[in-house]
């Protein structure tokens, strides 16, 4: 049984669907899922009303698509969602606001998970024990100051 219109958003674009209605075949007792169940089925919600959700899938690949193409913009990303659904035959609008402060929330909840469970998402590789590259000044740039006859004026700089 189904009540309750919500949006969901894949890979595969927009999903118009009726939130499940589940029901206890002992005491019949019926319930909806919270959002509880909804996190641990791999959702995310947009609003409070858990009447849009994304998938946490969708959200990590995009926050691994800003990481590698940080232009990529979050318009584009609507934009790319809008075409899949269009070509999987559905129709719908992508609302670019609500898929940004959702990404950030998830982000956010992400960088909040990691700092809890101790886990360090970058390692500096000029600061672990093998490590690649060494600068004397950091900007791999060695001024010969006191080469050059004018020197003095370069003193108050560096």
């Amino acid at each position: 049984m189904f009540i309750c219109l919500f949006i969901t958003f894949l890979f595969q674009g927009r999903f118009d669907l009726h939130q499940p209605l589940y029901e206890c075949q002992t005491c019949q007792q019926q319930w909806t899922p919270d959002l509880k169940d909804l996190l641990r089925s791999g959702y995310w919600p947009a609003s409070v009303s858990n009447s849009t959700l994304y998938t946490l899938d969708l959200l990590s690949s995009f926050q691994e698509l800003k990481v590698i193409a940080p232009g990529f913009s979050r318009q584009a990303f609507a934009k790319l969602l809008e075409h899949r659904t269009k070509c999987g035959g559905r129709n719908g609008h992508i609302n670019s606001d609500a898929l940004q402060r959702s990404f950030l929330e998830f982000s956010y909840a992400s960088f909040e998970e990691d700092q809890l469970c101790c886990s360090a998402p970058f390692t500096c590789p000029a600061c672990t024990p093998e490590m690649l590259a060494v600068s004397a000044d950091g900007n791999r740039k060695l001024y010969r100051f006191h080469r050059n006859t004018r020197w003095f004026l370069f003193q108050s700089f560096y």
